[in-house]
Formats: structure tokens, C-alpha cells, sequence
């Protein structure tokens, strides 16, 4: 069993063996606690999540997946997605990539339903897919609550976590689709230069 007591001794063995450049770790307003950690140099990404609402080791999980693993990351605010972003792919040569859905300048300002704008929150959860059949995508709770006011202190730096694991998987993101399309361009280039 593994509780919010025990984190920093769960943490060390979890993150032990992985090189981190950059680590983002939080425990929630409701006390789930989650890790995200960059490894630069291997480009490797640590996944890792305690729900602490069921303490049992079933609901602790971790994943280490490497960038080329990535398939696309995804914020969900009350159950609706608010942004989505997944790695660009070449068919016949084009690049073909998802659009970006929606994505907000303020969290909050951007749901609304019907023309209403969302002013609580209940939920905020990060998908990762991944290239894996056994365990195709990880999500993790960024923050569960009774339908607090998005504008309450209480959930501030819950908020301002969930955008720096979004922003820093977006950020992953483009770096893959960037080096995809160079070397989309370089194939081309390549390409014509055979031709001539």
C-alpha cells in the first residue's frame, strides 16, 4: 500500500534508476499525486500516479516510455477534451498530423457548453498514448474535487501543474514532428536530387 506519507520513499525507488532533467511532481488539492519526469539525454519520459482515493498497489502505476514511444498527449477538464496533440506521420511523402482541438488561452475561458461558460471544476486528467499493446495509454488525475470554483486558491497550483505537464508534453511533441518533418524535407530533397 502506498500512501501520500510514504511519496518521497515511493518517489526515490520509482525515480532511482532514471536520470531526470526536468521533474514535475504534485500532490493534489484531494491528494492523488503524480510525477513526470524528463530524461533529455536518452529521451525518455517517467509516467507516474497515485490515486489516493483507493490506496492499494493497483492504483499506483508508472511507465517509462521513450519519445519515439509518444503517440499524443490529451488534457480533459470535466471529462471534455481540451487539448489534443499527437505526432505528425508521413503517408506517401505528406505529412499528416491531428489538429490541435480548441486549445484555450485561459483553461476555464475556453469550456463552455451550449454558451455557457464552465465556472467549476471537477476534474482534471492528462492521456498519453502510446505505442505499447499491453498498457496503450497512461492517465493520470491532475485533480478530482466536489465542483470548486475555477477561480478559487484552492485549486491554483493545481491548475498551473496540469498546464506545465501539458505544456512540457506539447513541447516533446513538437520537437518529434520537427525532426520528422526535416527528415520528411531531407527524403524529398534527396529525392529530386536523384532524379536530376
Amino acid at each position: 500500500i502506498v500512501s501520500v506519507s510514504n511519496i518521497s520513499g515511493a518517489k526515490n525507488e520509482i525515480i532511482n534508476d532514471f536520470s531526470c532533467d526536468k521533474i514535475i511532481e504534485h500532490v493534489t488539492f484531494c491528494h492523488d499525486y503524480y510525477i513526470v519526469a524528463i530524461d533529455k539525454d536518452r529521451r525518455k519520459i517517467l509516467l507516474y500516479s497515485i490515486n489516493e482515493e483507493k490506496l492499494s498497489s493497483d492504483k499506483m502505476a508508472v511507465k517509462v516510455i521513450g519519445y519515439n514511444e509518444i503517440k499524443s498527449v490529451e488534457m480533459l477538464i470535466n471529462n471534455a477534451t481540451v487539448f489534443h496533440k499527437s505526432i505528425t506521420r508521413t503517408i506517401g511523402g505528406a505529412v499528416v498530423g491531428d489538429v490541435i482541438a480548441g486549445e484555450a488561452g485561459s483553461i476555464i475561458g475556453g469550456l463552455s457548453g451550449g454558451g455557457t461558460s464552465v465556472n467549476v471544476i471537477s476534474s482534471i486528467k492528462m492521456r498519453v498514448l502510446i505505442k505499447d499493446i499491453d498498457m496503450p495509454s497512461f492517465t493520470f488525475i491532475c485533480l478530482t474535487c466536489d465542483n470548486v470554483r475555477q477561480d478559487s486558491s484552492l485549486i491554483k497550483r493545481d491548475l498551473e501543474k496540469a498546464y506545465e505537464v501539458k505544456d512540457t508534453l506539447n513541447a516533446i511533441i513538437d520537437e518529434i514532428n520537427s525532426k520528422a518533418n526535416q527528415n520528411t524535407l531531407n527524403a524529398q530533397s534527396n529525392s529530386l536530387a536523384d532524379e536530376i
